[in-house]
């Protein structure tokens, strides 16, 4: 019994050694996983603060986003706005190339009228020195038939009498 008490005490020695062995490798061990875990524990903390800023970062891209999706709005109104500018400044540039002709036709029309008026205040001119002339011409003619006339007159009763005188003589 005592030496079975003996095997049973080395069994128990033995099985303890292993237990010591397992006990230093499961330290080594649990050491290598705390280590592990300690890294694990950093780098979820690194990891955690680098998904804060990630979030930061996101916030401020989402803030950006909306601030160019303003712009972008903005610049679109802005562009529109443009176009329509555009579109009427066009128009008034037609609209002042018609008027600019238009305006050309009536100076042109009104130069034509103004030497029209020219031409006639001419010849009315012309007409009434012709007409004077005339006048005095005509003038001149009843004058000089008044005169031809009453001695043509004083020559018909110069007639008469020299008739009538002749006519007494026979």
């Amino acid at each position: 019994a005592l030496r079975e008490q003996g095997l049973h005490v080395a069994e128990l020695e033995r099985v303890q050694q292993q237990q010591k062995t397992e006990i230093v490798e499961l330290s080594s061990r649990g050491s290598a996983v705390g280590a592990e875990a300690a890294r694990l524990q950093q780098a979820l903390e690194a990891s955690a603060a680098h998904g804060a800023g990630l979030e930061r970062r996101v916030t401020e891209v989402m803030k950006q986003l909306e601030e160019a999706e303003g712009r972008a709005r903005e610049a679109a109104r802005l562009s529109g706005a443009l176009t329509s500018t555009q579109a009427e400044v066009e128009r008034l540039e037609k609209l002042l190339g018609s008027t600019t002709q238009e305006l050309r036709a009536q100076e042109k029309a009104a130069a034509t009228a103004e030497q029209a008026t020219r031409d006639m205040q001419d010849s009315v001119a012309r007409l009434q020195v012709e007409l004077q002339s005339h006048a005095d011409v005509q003038t001149r003619v009843e004058a000089q038939a008044h005169q031809e006339a009453v001695a043509l007159r004083r020559a018909v009763e110069q007639r008469e009498e020299d008739m009538k005188g002749l006519r007494e003589e026979l």
